[in-house]
């Protein structure tokens, strides 16, 4: 286990992140970035230390020579240094007794620049072999547990062999042990990204939970409060922007099931259809029974189709047709069934300046349709950040790629999203420390779960109340500087 979880003053709680090689370390690491969290890569940093001028380059050219050890570019040549590590068993110990110092300055100057943030990554390939577990607040390792999927995925790699990789694992802490002595394990032996990125998003949360206090101050910190107009306005899709059940029903009806019918054609016969009994009931057990992918529809829809494929010996190549046209022709059908008041909305929004967001709890993606493209400047799903809006992730995402847009000055308060369903829309906006509108137009049943308190609620969180999408509503400067709650 890593060392005590207690924060330090000044410093990031620090998550180091291992795993074997082909175990899907870097497939963790990269959605720990998209969450908005700092990652140092202890690969990237060696890569750029042997890299001309680096002073690793210089060190280890300095104990062996620069025609053994560098390139023409000056920079290391890995293959010389391959072929001395395997002429001599030393040299791989000198090598590290150079170059190890070396990444650990590079690994300090990095959580010296990342100071003031929530959580720092540390990804580490051989964080147990130096023992690096005593300098991270806690651990988690990636693994795909079956050693038959890390060996398949490894032997895929240029230039791998079943020789290579064997001395790659002597030279590793055995999965088994590294998962034993792990705070957290990441399993990525799903070929989907799905529940890999549903279990970092998972963990996420729980870090939140556990330092409250600490998750306010990085998203808002000190002197930096936004009290203003929002600077980005994130929208929910259904039931928000436009009527789900008219697109539902469209595109069942006109867009999916011509296609079903053409590249599907036996499943089709025997009765297989976009909402039929059998696809729901199997969707069903799915979300019961395979851990993290209950959030991704799409997911869930492609499976369901792949056994019904294979029931009625269709070629499986045509469930990804159907699943691209399920995901592109939503969002078209959704286009035609907007609300009356969704575009001048959006165009008032674009006149005062703020961008706009779509953020989804399925897998709406408004980037994959010509036409609703032009009309949001980026779009985050439950599928892009792991989980649905009961969770942060979504909205770290939000954050992220507001300051990718806006700079790193955009706090959580900057932001506001406008949504229909209280649970996930409201309060999953409130633990995120980002504002909160809840739209309830009239006639329309209130998404969520609904105690009685959701007027109370919104008052002691300053959210907005709509009957719909009202501008002058949603860009009234706030009045008070929120507070996240302890635990919801």
């Amino acid at each position: 286990m890593a060392a005590s979880a207690a924060k330090k003053v000044g410093r990031p709680f620090v998550l180091g992140l291992t795993g074997g090689i082909g175990m899907g370390k870097t497939a963790v690491a990269t959605h720990f970035r998209a969450l908005g969290f700092p990652v140092h890569d202890t690969d990237a940093a060696v890569h750029q230390l042997y890299g001309r001028d680096g002073k690793g380059a210089a060190a280890v050219a300095a104990r062996w020579g620069s025609d053994n050890v560098l390139g023409q570019d000056g920079a290391v040549d890995r293959q010389k240094l391959w072929q001395m590590i395997q002429e001599s068993p030393t040299v791989l110990a000198e090598i590290e007794k150079i170059v190890h110092p070396l990444v650990a300055e590079h690994r300090n100057n990095f959580l010296v620049q990342n100071a003031d943030a929530f959580l720092a990554v540390l990804d580490v390939p051989l964080l147990f072999e130096t023992k690096m577990q005593g300098s991270c607040d806690a651990v988690v390792v990636a693994s795909a547990i079956d050693p038959a999927i890390q060996r398949e995925r490894v032997l895929c790699r240029p230039g791998m062999t079943p020789e290579k990789l064997e001395h790659i694992l002597e030279k590793q802490v055995p999965d088994e042990s590294k998962r034993s002595m792990a705070d957290y394990v990441i399993n990525t032996s799903d070929p989907s990204m799905s529940p890999l990125r549903n279990q970092v998003a998972l963990l996420v949360d729980r870090l939140v939970g556990d330092r409250t206090k600490e998750f306010a101050r990085w998203l808002a910190p000190p002197g930096r409060h936004s009290i203003g107009t929002p600077k980005i306005v994130a929208l929910d899709l259904d039931d928000t922007i436009w009527n789900t059940d008219l697109w539902i029903a469209e595109l069942s009806d006109e867009l999916i099931e011509p296609v079903l019918a053409e590249h599907m054609p036996k499943a089709y016969a025997s009765g297989t259809r976009y909402r039929d009994e059998t696809t729901l009931a199997t969707i069903k057990h799915l979300m019961e029974t395979v851990p993290g992918i209950a959030h991704d529809h799409a997911e869930l829809r492609r499976r369901a189709y792949l056994s019904a494929a294979a029931a009625s010996n269709d070629d499986p190549n045509g469930v990804e047709v159907v699943i691209k046209a399920y995901l592109r022709n939503r969002s078209e059908a959704a286009f035609r069934h907007l609300y009356a008041d969704t575009l001048p909305f959006l165009a008032e929004i674009r006149k005062r300046g703020a961008l706009i967001a779509a953020i989804s709890d399925g897998n709406g993606d408004v980037t994959l349709s010509e036409t609703l493209n032009g009309l949001f400047d980026f779009s985050v799903s439950a599928v892009s950040a792991g989980a649905d809006k009961a969770h942060v992730a979504q909205f770290l995402q939000v954050l992220t790629q507001g300051r990718q847009r806006l700079g790193p000055g955009l706090v959580a308060q900057d932001i506001i999203v406008v949504g229909d369903n209280f649970s996930k829309d409201v309060i999953g906006s409130v633990k995120s420390g980002v504002r909160a509108a809840w739209l309830c137009r009239e006639g329309a049943t209130p998404r969520g779960e609904i105690t009685g308190g959701e007027e109370a609620f919104c008052r002691e969180h300053d959210v907005v109340i709509i009957d719909g999408l009202h501008v002058d509503a949603i860009f009234t400067p706030r009045t008070q500087v929120p507070t996240i709650p302890p635990s919801m």
